[in-house]
């Protein structure tokens, strides 16, 4: 904390996490060029908030909140984000988060919506039992028909298969498999239209799916709008 914030302060955060999982996080140096998994997303702007809190430390007159948190990453969904909210978000009255490339300066949140869909079958072997249905191969049949929902009009919406997972041996009818997907959009109600077509992909292949990550657009349009 700086300065007295019960009379409201400006959050200024960076995360610690990065995205990457089981990877060599050595920091690598080639000419004046350093590079390591993470560094740009989200090493650098922590470097940036540390600098500005200095200042600010000077300064010591406009009340903030200095953050590095975590849980930003993969399956985190926001957790430090919103343990901040839930100890301080009463003194809160704006946020400046620091992410991504260091020369763009963003003045909307988006959105995201992510799943981890499964598909659980008979199965069975890859001769005795041909003709059973194929966890892997329904599931492929989802994600291609995911690949087929018309984009909403208007904003900017994307969507993505992160990762699949199934089957046991080569010559077994795979009896389980999952993928994760995502839905990211700056426009809230092209999330709820992209994630009912989504679900009912899901439901309509008898697979069983569950919503590891919620991220609110900053975009967030009333009730009547959306209806």
């Amino acid at each position: 904390e700086i300065g007295d914030i019960k009379s409201g302060a400006t959050l200024m955060m960076a995360h610690t996490d990065i995205v990457f999982e089981d990877v060599d996080l050595a920091l690598k140096k080639d000419g004046d060029k350093w590079s390591c998994p993470g560094i740009g997303d989200d090493t650098a702007n922590l470097a940036v908030l540390m600098v500005i809190a200095k200042h600010y430390l000077k300064d010591g007159k406009t009340p903030f909140l200095v953050v590095a948190n975590s849980c930003e990453e993969g399956r985190g969904n926001l957790f430090g984000s919103k343990t901040i909210y839930k100890n301080y978000g009463k003194y809160i009255n704006r946020v400046i988060v620091f992410d991504g490339y260091l020369e763009v300066i963003n003045d909307i949140a988006v959105g995201s919506i992510r799943y981890e869909v499964q598909v659980d079958v008979k199965g069975g072997h890859s001769f005795r039992d041909f003709g059973n249905e194929n966890a892997i191969v329904t599931a492929s049949k989802i994600i291609v028909a995911l690949n087929e929902i018309p984009l909403p009009k208007g904003g900017i919406t994307t969507y993505n298969i992160g990762a699949i997972k199934g089957g046991t041996t080569v010559n077994s009818i795979a009896q389980k498999c999952t993928f994760l997907y995502e839905i990211r959009s700056d426009t809230n109600s092209n999330i709820l239209y992209m994630k009912d077509k989504a679900e009912e992909l899901f439901l309509t292949n008898n697979a069983t799916y569950k919503v590891i990550g919620e991220r609110p657009c900053a975009m967030l349009e009333s009730k009547e709008k959306q209806d």
